[in-house]
């Protein structure tokens, strides 16, 4: 009979571990099934996050092409008006000269124009016609036809 005791108590403290032991392994299970379904929603977050960053880039990299288009568009308006720009540059520069040569030219005929009325009173005066100054243009054809006879 002890030996059905002893055989009895080693069956009853295998039993009792056998029991913890399985208690424990379903513990770690179930750990392991809720770090098992927590990894599972980080990976789904992380494949929906994935889809989100690949919608954005595409999206980001069509708005860069429209943006280095509307660049390109831009440098080109660019160019057009610099040599626009430049194109009326030099005819401002033209026609500055041409109006400082214009301006000069006008000094020198005003010049000429006041020496022959200056010429003009002289010889009037020496013929005995009076010239009033500028302004007194039906005088000057008078005085001429005097001069000349």
């Amino acid at each position: 009979m002890v030996a059905w005791q002893n055989k009895l108590y080693c069956f009853s403290f295998w039993q009792t571990n056998s029991d913890k032991s399985a208690k424990h392994l379903e513990s770690q299970i179930s750990e392991l099934t809720a770090k098992l379904d927590q990894s599972q929603r980080e990976i789904q977050e992380l494949h929906s996050a994935k889809s989100r960053a690949q919608a954005e880039t595409a999206d980001l990299g069509q708005k860069l092409e429209e943006a280095d288009s509307q660049v390109n568009q831009l440098n080109k308006v660019k160019q057009t008006l610099t040599r626009s720009l430049e194109e009326v540059k030099a005819s401002l520069e033209d026609e500055s000269r041409v109006r400082t040569k214009l301006q000069g030219e006008n000094r020198n005929l005003q010049s000429e124009l006041e020496q022959l009325r200056e010429q003009v009173c002289d010889t009037g005066s020496r013929y005995g016609i009076g010239y009033r100054g500028r302004g007194n243009t039906a005088v000057l054809p008078a005085a001429m036809a005097a001069i000349s006879r």
